[in-house]
């Protein structure tokens, strides 16, 4: 995954409602100079604070998703989690057998012509 340019590991969680990077990705990325608001978020930790910043781009597996919001975790948090929206956009994503396959949009639209 690529953000800002910089490349950064994400864990991919279906059932995060967000994409949230780590502080030391957002501090890598520039995205922590970026926040433009702060929102509560619920998670499996119980309530968190979270930076909402807009990175310039966003980039996963080849596939440009532009510009858009992104939020930042708070100090601690060791892992950059890509969440539902995210992955979405990237294409059809089906798992079986315990393997997650992501169908890219153009890919899946020009089979659905054939």
């Amino acid at each position: 995954m690529m953000v800002n340019g910089v490349r950064i590991r994400a864990i991919v969680d279906t059932g995060a409602a967000y994409t949230i990077l780590s502080a030391e990705d957002a501090r890598a990325t520039g995205a922590d100079r970026a926040v433009q608001r702060e929102e509560t978020a619920i998670g499996i930790g119980g309530y968190t604070r979270l930076g909402v910043a807009r990175v310039a781009s966003v980039e996963i597996g080849g596939q440009s998703l532009g510009r858009m919001a992104m939020r930042i975790g708070q100090r601690g948090m060791p892992y950059t989690l890509l969440g539902q929206p995210e992955i979405a956009r990237l294409g059809r994503v089906t798992i079986e057998d315990g393997v997650m396959t992501i169908t890219p949009r153009a890919l899946t639209t020009q089979l659905a012509m054939r």
